[in-house]
């Protein structure tokens, strides 16, 4: 399992985990998540609970900012997906 402190391209990662394929590549599927609207949040709530079994042996990767409710950034680790923070330029 990969930590911010052993991935420097992404160090705001947390829930990185080893999902390689045939060459080694990790296959991503990759998403921005901002705010809190239940429409959104729910939306990447079910592509992440979906990725299983739409896409065995991918990953959901979720770009969040600090207006992610902490739940939903803990939820989406619970569904197995990673979640990348960015940070606000203001």
């Amino acid at each position: 399992m990969f930590t911010p402190s052993h991935n420097p391209l992404l160090p705001g990662a947390t829930g990185i985990s080893d999902s390689t394929g045939v060459r080694g590549e990790k296959r991503v599927i990759s998403f921005g998540l901002y705010g809190a609207n239940p429409k959104y949040v729910s939306g990447a709530m079910r592509n992440a609970e979906l990725q299983p079994t739409l896409f065995p042996g991918w990953v959901c990767r979720f770009y969040v900012d600090d207006s992610v409710p902490e739940s939903a950034i803990r939820q989406l680790h619970s569904l197995g997906a990673e979640t990348v923070r960015l940070l606000s330029e203001c």
